[in-house]
């Protein structure tokens, strides 16, 4: 009987004991929460704000619109943050802090269904900010048309350079021009448009032009149904020097090129270029562009003949 009884004792210890060992096992298995994953390492490139770098990484709350260059015509450059600028490339990423410039070509910026900005001639764009509800743009110099589609829910908004002046809509187009010394024109070609400058805001709906001379901007008014652009060509059928100034007027608000380069018009819209022409034969062009998308063009032909005689010697000049 004795030894049936320890025989039962060694059983009942070997299972008690079995069962305490597994508890911690089970407890692991069973119980035990997972260790938290490590954290998102965020490489810093000093080429990169650190603030773009956490959004795209994700830990920033907002997401990043994108951006590309969906079309390129002519002469177009593109600026990545503070670095110099390099021809563009059609389906490049923009990001805030780029730049893009254009020469005698334009260029279309898209963010998909959502908007796009086309940058006009002799134009200078920075962009300023990209989440999913804001897009935020800087002209420098020369003429912009944004494209806003209002299903998309976004706000775009256009400063000009040099002012405090700025340009809003959340489903509309228009164009904003920015002549770098303080004239900045709006007009809205669809939707509405606020515009506001000198702490002084006005609606503009379609069809509507306003300007802003370093002040508050003008009322609301038509745009014209043509643009203006006359330009004095040098009288002389031959000219015997190289160097020449060709002067003219506009619209104010609207931009010019001349000969493919942009040219600073003054807020009466009176304008005054140098050329440097070539020997013989040469075919000067001037293009003009307002805010209600008109165009006009003025063309001469000038021959120079730095052989020729000086043109200033008259008659009159002979006899004295």
């Amino acid at each position: 009987m004795e030894p049936n009884r320890r025989k039962a004792n060694l059983k009942f210890a070997a299972a008690v004991a079995a069962l305490v060992a597994a508890v911690p096992l089970g407890y692991f298995v069973f119980l035990r929460r997972p260790a938290p994953p490590p954290p998102v390492a965020v490489v810093v490139d000093a080429g990169v704000p650190v603030a773009q770098l956490v959004a795209d990484a994700g830990l920033s709350g907002e997401r990043l619109e994108s951006l590309r260059i969906a079309e390129v015509d002519g002469e177009v450059e593109v600026r990545r943050g503070k670095g110099e600028f390099g021809p563009a490339q059609v389906g490049a990423l923009l990001r805030a802090d780029d730049a893009v410039r254009t020469g005698d070509g334009r260029a279309l910026l898209s963010a998909g269904e959502s908007y796009e900005v086309r940058v006009e001639p002799g134009s200078l764009v920075e962009v300023e900010e990209l989440t999913e509800r804001i897009s935020r743009f800087d002209l420098g110099v020369g003429m912009l048309v944004a494209r806003v589609e209002g299903k998309s829910g976004r706000q775009l908004v256009v400063t000009a350079a040099g002012s405090d002046a700025s340009a809003t809509t959340s489903d509309g187009t228009f164009a904003l021009s920015n002549n770098g010394e303080g004239t900045v024109a709006v007009g809205a070609r669809a939707g509405e448009v606020e515009f506001q400058a000198a702490g002084k805001a006005v609606v503009l709906r379609s069809g509507q032009q306003s300007i802003s001379h370093q002040g508050a901007p003008s009322d609301p008014e038509p745009i014209p149904s043509s643009l203006l652009l006359k330009v004095d060509w040098p009288q002389e059928e031959a000219l015997n020097k190289r160097r020449i100034v060709v002067g003219g007027k506009t619209s104010p608000g609207a931009v010019v090129m001349l000969s493919g380069r942009p040219v600073r018009v003054g807020r009466d819209g009176r304008f005054r270029e140098k050329l440097v022409l070539r020997e013989g034969r040469n075919v000067v062009q001037a293009e003009g562009l307002d805010v209600g998308g008109h165009a006009s063009s003025r063309q001469a032909e000038i021959h120079v003949d730095t052989r020729a005689p000086d043109s200033d010697i008259s008659t009159r000049k002979l006899w004295e």
